[in-house]
């Protein structure tokens, strides 16, 4: 038993020293074990969910208690333990789970997601209780090569054992103020806002997206069924287990800024899978990104942080809309969404959102995000940035209004692109962006 001790001691004192916090989830579990015993409803999911749900204005409009238990890149395994943490101790009347694509999909290696990034898991299990959950949880995040890294955070660190600035500097930052109150609050550069953690599981933030995140890497082409096993097991695990348990649960998905999904070729197979797990099991399913803009008109840069969270604005916007849907019945729902995301971009005013890109043997591919396949004509002029102090090359017209969508540039060219859109067949420009690549 003495042994037992020790080790324990040790170990807690080298994870003090060498292992770096999660900040957001050292405050999140700390205050989720504050409240637990008196949630009702929790939203589980990743940064989207934080950013993005208000949970105290939830309060005032349900009467009950929210809490937002989402933490950054969160898996659907990690999903479905951190469900079973929640379910210990309160009598919950809902679970919300978000599904975020990128956090489900395989990656563009045909790799399920839940076995890459495995810090979206270990992030969790450095903060919950022990309990046989928190082991379950920990085993499940992959096998016994990772087991020294998940059980040991300390061993994470093992290439700076002997980096004692690093030590000093960790220990340092863990003996502030703010760390020993669980306060987070940051600044963002050039003075854009600032966020910093509220109550319930929220992020409050009064950044607006900045102007570089106009361009954006192509992430994830979509095939059908793009979910990867091990995340659709556990999809259904989580709600086998609510239905056990007597539990509503509703699957949704939050609102990005419309270049993520553009650039995200065949967002409906993900949207065509989802919808099928629901319909067998008879759960409800929204996608807000297939909101028709009259009734969420939030696809504007003052209501997003980046490309894939909202500040406090669009949150504030998008948590009445939220709670107003999942107040109603599904049936009465129907009339604000779009059967297809195919469907909702051929419907919507032509619009422009950015640039996505993608690398091939030294070349980037570059597509303007624009919401129409056709009918719409693009000028595209370059600045290519220049070595000479005081300023860039003379503007070169790439394009003259045609409606090709894509043109290739060197990797290394960097300069300012700038757009203009028309209707194809109509004078007048409708929207002209500028963008630095």
């Amino acid at each position: 038993m003495g042994a037992i001790v020790i080790f324990y001691m040790v170990s807690a004192a080298l994870n003090y020293i060498y292992a770096s916090d999660s900040v957001w989830e050292r405050i999140l579990w700390h205050n989720f074990y504050k409240d637990d015993g008196k949630i009702d409803n929790i939203y589980l999911g990743s940064s989207h969910v934080y950013c993005d749900i208000n949970p105290m204005q939830l309060d005032d409009m349900n009467g009950q208690f929210n809490f937002n238990l989402s933490s950054s890149g969160q898996r659907l395994n990690g999903s479905y333990f951190l469900l079973k943490e929640a379910d210990k101790n309160n009598s919950l009347s809902h679970v919300y789970l978000e599904l975020y694509y990128w956090c489900s999909v395989k990656n563009n290696q045909d790799v399920d997601i839940i076995d890459t990034g495995y810090n979206s898991n270990w992030q969790n299990t450095d903060y919950m209780r022990n309990s046989y959950n928190k082991f379950e949880y920990m085993l499940s995040i992959a096998g016994p090569e990772k087991y020294m890294d998940i059980f040991f955070p300390f061993s994470r660190y093992r290439a700076e054992l002997s980096n004692w600035e690093r030590v000093r500097k960790t220990v340092e930052s863990k003996r502030a103020e703010a760390h020993q109150d669980f306060e987070y609050y940051h600044e963002f550069e050039n003075g854009n806002g600032y966020e910093e953690y509220r109550k319930q599981g929220y992020v409050y933030s009064t950044r607006k997206l900045p102007e570089e995140q106009r361009i954006y890497y192509q992430e994830r082409i979509l095939d059908k069924n793009p979910i990867g096993g091990r995340s659709e097991r556990y999809l259904r695990k989580i709600i086998k287990y609510c239905k056990e348990c007597d539990i509503p649960i509703t699957l949704f998905v939050s609102p990005v800024y419309e270049l993520q999904i553009i650039s995200t070729e065949h967002y409906d197979n993900f949207i065509n899978q989802v919808r099928g797990i629901a319909a067998e099991y008879g759960v409800e399913y929204y996608d807000f990104n297939l909101v028709k803009e009259k009734y969420l008109d939030i696809q504007k840069e003052e209501y997003f942080i980046d490309i894939g969270h909202l500040n406090y604005k669009g949150a504030e916007i998008f948590t009445q809309f939220f709670g107003e849907i999942v107040s109603r019945k599904a049936s009465d729902n129907e009339k604000y969404f779009y059967s297809s995301y195919k469907e909702k971009l051929q419907s919507i005013r032509p619009a422009v959102y950015g640039l996505y890109y993608r690398d091939y043997e030294g070349r980037r591919i570059y597509n303007i995000a624009s919401n129409k396949e056709e009918g719409m004509e693009y000028r595209v002029t370059l600045t290519q940035a220049s070595e000479e102090p005081g300023g860039g090359m003379e503007p070169l017209v790439l394009q003259d209004f045609t409606g090709d969508k894509e043109f290739v540039l060197p990797v290394d060219e960097h300069g300012v692109c700038k757009i203009e859109a028309r209707v194809e067949g109509e004078a007048g420009v409708i929207q002209t962006m500028q963008i630095n690549y």
